[in-house]
């Protein structure tokens, strides 16, 4: 069998207290950077001989500790930035990806296992009443912290005459995002063209499953290829953006589209896709079943509680935006069968799409504002605040043939698709002003909306002998999911 990778470093703590000025004037030029990320695991060998087997992934380092703060900023100066990719405090905590399985070729082929990964940490930042950020350019925010678990590996591909995808490996998962603000924020000075430059930014994003492998079979008198199942999707932490203790009033001005005052979210790591199959016969048999595909998880709780004045002034920039959303089910593998023995009695093509992943749930969004809130363009909502739950993954089809000299049989199955995720509950206070100028721009939007269910894998089914049969059947479709209040 091919060798394992080797597994990823892991990330350390990272701690900054700022009591200074900090001005930078280039791109891509923060002003504080508390980044730690693990390594990427390395992948599997591949290997090919007679009974072939991939070699596994291996883990991605941690993104740091697990339980305690991994990454922490304190700032009580100010912050001055003018180029563009250039946030006042960029604070971020990454999982090292799973490395990929290895691919197989020969007689009996399995491709290697994709790895399971690691976790993004904890990230906490306060922003005293003492500090204060300015930005000038496109994507830019004055305070950008996330954590973000890494992503599963893939499984590896293979072929012969019986073959086996890998599975995928899991997601890891984000940690919990804090930040606490009581000083004055103000981003995209140089106009609605500084795009993308929120003056929080706050996220935490569970890492997808790796896909499974895909699986090719050819042989003469049958044939057999199975898709490897498809990894889990990794959870999200919390996402808090915090009022001080003394509830001290502050001032977030933004200028640039698509920039909010606050934006905070968590979402879910979606599934990863099962393997294809694609199984081929000069005989009696083909057989392909295609791989499961892994399920989504789930989001986790947001809450914004906000003091002050919140103002923006370019298109698609709301005042307050807060948003958990459940991780989105992976696809079903698809199966592929053809069978041919025009010069004997009998030939069979079996083809078995695999099942959709569930979509994962959303939690309880929380909003508390003290804020008097103005928005000026389009799409502008003052409070967003929404629970999302994931779409379920759709089931695999399946296509097949077969052509006998006395009887032919095909037989396809599509797979099931997946149920959606919850939606939760949504909770909005506001003692402050709502003031907003454009279109699309509601004042306060409060919504629980459940996930969608996935579609069944569609079927075609043919056979060709004196006596033929083909069968087909298609997946069925999955039910959608509750929102709540």
């Amino acid at each position: 069998s091919g060798g394992g990778g080797g597994n990823g470093g892991n990330g350390g703590i990272v701690q900054v207290t700022n009591n200074a000025n900090i001005t930078t004037w280039g791109n891509n030029s923060q002003g504080i950077l508390a980044q730690t990320i693990g390594g990427g695991g390395g992948d599997g060998g591949s290997n090919f001989g007679l009974f072939a087997s991939g070699g596994s992934g291996s883990l991605g380092g941690n993104g740091g500790p697990a339980n305690v703060v991994t990454v922490g900023v304190t700032n009580s100066g100010a912050i001055v930035t003018h180029g563009q990719d250039s946030n006042g405090i960029l604070a971020q905590s990454i999982g090292g990806g799973g490395g990929n399985g290895g691919n197989s070729g020969g007689l009996v082929s399995l491709g290697g296992d994709g790895a399971s990964t690691t976790n993004g940490g904890i990230v906490e930042v306060t922003n005293t009443a003492a500090g204060s950020i300015s930005t000038d350019g496109k994507q830019s925010a004055g305070i950008f912290a996330q954590s973000v678990g890494g992503g599963g590996g893939n499984g590896g591909t293979s072929g012969g005459l019986f073959s086996a995808g890998g599975k995928g490996g899991a997601g890891g998962n984000g940690a919990r995002v804090t930040v606490i603000n009581a000083g004055d924020i103000e981003t995209g000075k140089n106009g609605a063209g500084s795009v993308n430059s929120a003056g929080i930014f706050a996220q935490s994003v569970g890492g997808g499953g790796g896909n499974g492998g895909g699986a090719f079979s050819g042989g003469i008198g049958f044939s057999v290829a199975i898709g490897g199942a498809g990894g889990s999707g990794g959870t999200s932490g919390a996402v808090e953006v915090l009022r001080d203790a003394n509830d001290t009033a502050y001032s977030i001005i933004t200028h640039g589209d698509q920039s909010d005052a606050v934006f905070a979210q968590s979402i879910g790591g979606g599934g990863g896709n099962g393997g294809f199959s694609v199984s081929g016969a000069v005989g009696v048999l083909a057989l392909a079943m295609g791989g499961a595909a892994g399920n989504a998880s789930d989001g986790n709780i947001v809450t914004v509680e906000t003091a002050g004045s919140l103002t923006t002034y370019g298109q698609g920039s709301r005042g307050i935006f807060a948003q958990s959303i459940g991780g989105t089910g992976g696809n079903g593998g698809a199966a592929i069968a053809v069978a041919v023995n025009a010069t004997g009695t009998f030939a069979a093509a079996i083809g078995i799409g695999g099942d959709g992943g569930a979509g994962g749930a959303s939690k309880l969004v929380t909003v508390s504002s003290l804020s008097d809130i103005s928005t000026a363009g389009s799409n502008a909502g003052g409070i967003v605040a929404q629970s999302v739950g994931g779409g379920g993954g759709n089931g695999g089809y399946s296509i097949g043939g077969a052509i006998g000299g006395a009887v032919g049989i095909a037989v396809n199955i599509g797979g099931k698709g997946a149920g959606g995720g919850y939606g939760a509950d949504v909770i909005v206070g506001s003692s402050g002003s709502i003031h907003t100028k454009g279109n699309n721009s509601t004042g306060i939007l409060a919504q629980s909306v459940g996930g969608g269910g996935g579609n069944g894998g569609f079927t075609i089914s043919a056979a060709l002998g004196g006596g033929a049969a083909s069968v087909g059947l298609g997946g069925a479709g999955a039910d959608g999911s509750n929102a709540g209040n």
